[in-house]
């Protein structure tokens, strides 16, 4: 079964749960008191105004597989899951939204500053020693499991920043 909190963007979801025979139900936001347990035993389909959210479970790991094929398939990308745990069965639509949406925030966070200290400035590393400490506290925010989402923001708009004057220079000169 899949809980599947719909935003009216990704409505071409249901075809391919349909099309792939899926169980699913659609919840939304008058659901949001509810928890996971009751949704499940009871189900009604409301408006979502959020993101689209799939709470998946009893499902096994082929059909996970499946799941996710088909959705690449057809080019949906739903970026907010949840596979059902004994944690949070108990929790309400609501704090589930709420946890994965901090959970998203904080991993694209983290992918952003990752890719960006991947690909340094070549030029600027090897001369400007500021670059070089705010590339290595980059990196370390990417190690460091409880860096903040508003610490590697910062240093990401800090990179970016130094980044734009880097290119305006290179321009300028050529």
């Amino acid at each position: 079964m899949i809980l599947v909190y719909l935003n009216e963007k990704d409505k071409k979801l249901i075809d391919v749960l349909e099309g792939n025979r899926f169980t699913y139900a659609l919840v939304g936001d008058k659901q949001k008191e509810k928890t996971m347990k009751e949704l499940l035993e009871k189900p009604e389909a409301s408006l979502a105004t959020g993101e689209t959210f799939l709470f998946v479970t009893g499902l096994e790991e082929k059909a996970q597989t499946w799941l996710a094929d088909a959705l690449k398939e057809n080019e949906i990308f739903i970026p907010r899951v949840a596979i059902e745990t004994p944690y949070n069965i108990d929790w309400t639509l609501g704090h589930l939204l709420e946890e994965v949406e901090r959970e998203y925030q904080y991993f694209s966070t983290r992918d952003t500053l990752f890719r960006l200290i991947m690909n340094p400035d070549k030029e600027r590393i090897a001369s400007d020693k500021e670059y070089l400490k705010l590339m290595a506290y980059g990196l370390s925010l990417v190690e460091k499991e409880d860096a903040s989402v508003e610490e590697m923001k910062e240093c990401i708009e800090h990179i970016e920043s130094i980044q734009q004057v880097s290119l305006a220079q290179r321009i300028k000169h050529r």
